[in-house]
């Protein structure tokens, strides 16, 4: 049996790159520690194909990988991010079609 594959959604404007790389590994951990396969949005942002992105281009990339997965984990700080409350939204509509996860995280996210 294949391992449920879960998006990661949660705040990026705002935060450094640092920041926000760093939550998105410390979610990924845990998924991977509860046996999920993680899907991060964030998986090479720096690459040429992604470079001049604007942020609805990201929405659109995210959406997408949201759709072909099993479920969504919310970061924290979720609800920070407009983007990740479209997120969550879309989530909750596939939720009603079929099984589908949402997981919340308790406030333990540092930024």
């Amino acid at each position: 049996m294949s391992k449920k594959k879960i998006y990661i959604a949660g705040k990026i404007s705002g935060l450094t790159l640092s920041q926000y790389e760093e939550n998105f590994k410390i979610a990924a951990t845990k998924l991977l520690d509860l046996g999920f396969k993680p899907v991060s949005p964030i998986i090479n942002p720096n690459e040429v194909e992604f470079q001049n992105f604007m942020w609805v281009d990201w929405i659109i990339r995210g959406i997408q990988l949201l759709g072909g997965c099993d479920g969504i984990y919310l970061q924290s700080n979720w609800i920070d991010s407009a983007g990740a409350r479209i997120e969550k939204a879309i989530a909750e509509m596939l939720k009603k079609r079929g099984e589908f996860l949402i997981i919340e995280e308790e406030d333990e996210t540092e930024w």
